[in-house]
């Protein structure tokens, strides 16, 4: 298994270039446990714009698991 907060330095740099293509390639195949450790690692942007990216089946499952 991939250690999702691997991409967290390229994922945060591909939002701050507004590089959404690539943004959405690294979280589009998260597991929702995975999608929601990247998201709690994020800054309130950041986790915006990763939340929007989710497929809504995964976004959904992530925003029940929200503290």
């Amino acid at each position: 298994m991939e250690d999702v907060l691997e991409i967290l330095p390229d994922l945060q740099e591909a939002i701050a270039k507004k590089q959404w293509r690539k943004a959405n390639g690294m979280v589009a195949h998260l597991r929702p446990p995975d999608a929601l450790a990247l998201i709690m690692e994020l800054g309130l942007t950041e986790r915006a714009v990763v939340f929007r990216l989710l497929p809504k089946r995964v976004a959904a499952e992530v925003f029940t698991d929200l503290p």
